[in-house]
């Protein structure tokens, strides 16, 4: 077989740009900068017996998501450890 017959039989794959999930991650993105963007006035973070920090608000935004990025990554990969994988039979 040649090579055009097995490239022929392959269904074309839309342009990375062009997907659904591009296209909302760059609107999450863009909404996520906004925010930032619109809250760097400082706050107070009481952190258990320390004394208070001030930092701006799109810093703590940043450190939480940051902080439940790797939760749910965390998260994903305890669950795809504790499933066994199955053999062929």
């Amino acid at each position: 077989m040649s090579d055009s017959t097995a490239n022929a039989t392959q269904p074309k794959k839309k342009p990375l740009y062009a997907r659904p999930k591009f296209i909302i991650n760059c609107i999450v993105v863009l909404l996520f900068l906004f925010l930032m963007y619109q809250n760097w006035a400082s706050v107070t973070i009481n952190v258990f017996f320390a004394e208070d920090i001030r930092v701006p608000a799109s810093l703590a935004y940043i450190a939480f998501a940051i902080l439940g990025f790797a939760a749910g990554w965390l998260m994903r990969m305890s669950k795809s450890k504790a499933k066994p994988k199955e053999t062929q039979k």
